[in-house]
């Protein structure tokens, strides 16, 4: 059949191709590439295979912006993986001081402890203790952390945070920073702080006026021979202790203070009544509110 009309395109080396018109097409005789001329310059059609340029439409045949053969071993599964080490040891290094130590993080864990029970009768239990908490006992030392204990009983449902500290048989206090509750004043009605002579030991106990489930948690427990938390043993006074003690059930306080054997020194009422109890004879002027 003979040729009716032979069309004819712009050809020579891929260094002397020039910007070619729009729509125009351009050939590379020395590296069989196809170019064609757009408003933005040059843009590649076709490059040879041999060449190693990768067109999308034979290396990205769904258009999905990443190269098929890719999108393949994204789905090899680990027993695939060819040339893997059998073990991957750590490299030598070292961590500064933003980093805790195991000991120092164990510290910490330690510095917040607790207990949870179902508490299925009505009385006193220990929550903590320092020392022995027996009559001629040693061990006893120093403590001072903050106590939040709760209940969850349905009706009841109450909270209270307190501080609780002594050292070596001297100056026991309780503070109460915050309390509510739902109902009836919740299960826990009184805190007490008992201790002993100077290496006798010290314990808190609270009184629980009804039954349900309890917990307790101490933060801030700073000495390192300080309260170790008790899983809610029962209370009890041991011969020549003292008692400190804040009646919640009596005065219902959102704050109160007892030290020293002085119950209810002082205390915030949920009214806003405030009431300072004074150790000892009551003079005029302390009646007169001078």
């Amino acid at each position: 059949m003979p040729r009716q009309v032979l069309i004819k395109i712009r050809r020579g080396t891929e260094a002397q191709l020039p910007v070619l018109d729009v729509g125009e097409l351009g050939f590379c005789t020395d590296t069989n590439k196809l170019y064609i001329g757009t408003p933005s310059g040059n843009q590649l059609l076709v490059a040879a295979q041999s060449v190693g340029d990768m067109l999308k439409s034979i290396y990205d045949t769904d258009s999905d912006g990443k190269v098929d053969a890719a999108e393949t071993a994204d789905s090899v599964p680990w027993s695939g993986v060819t040339g893997k080490p059998s073990v991957f040891p750590p490299d030598v290094h070292t961590h500064d001081d933003r980093y805790y130590t195991e000991a120092e993080a164990s510290n910490l864990f330690a510095k917040r402890q607790g207990y949870s029970a179902n508490i299925s009768s009505v009385g006193w239990y220990r929550i903590a203790s320092n020392g022995p908490v027996t009559a001629g006992g040693t061990g006893g030392t120093r403590a001072h952390a903050m106590f939040t204990v709760r209940d969850t009983q349905s009706g009841l449902h109450s909270a209270v945070t307190f501080y609780a500290s002594y050292h070596f048989g001297n100056n026991p206090t309780i503070t109460v920073l915050n309390r509510s509750w739902y109902g009836s004043q919740g299960i826990i009605k009184k805190i007490r702080l008992i201790e002993g002579n100077t290496y006798e030991g010290a314990a808190i106990e609270v009184y629980c006026g009804a039954t349900g489930t309890v917990d307790f948690t101490i933060y801030d427990n700073e000495h390192v021979n300080g309260w170790t938390p008790v899983n809610w043993a029962n209370g009890s006074i041991p011969s020549g202790f003292t008692v400190t003690q804040i009646d919640l059930d009596t005065y219902d306080p959102v704050f109160a203070i007892a030290a020293n054997g002085v119950n209810n020194m002082f205390y915030i009422q949920r009214n806003g009544q405030g009431t300072f109890m004074p150790r000892g004879p009551i003079t005029w002027n302390q009646l007169k509110g001078v």
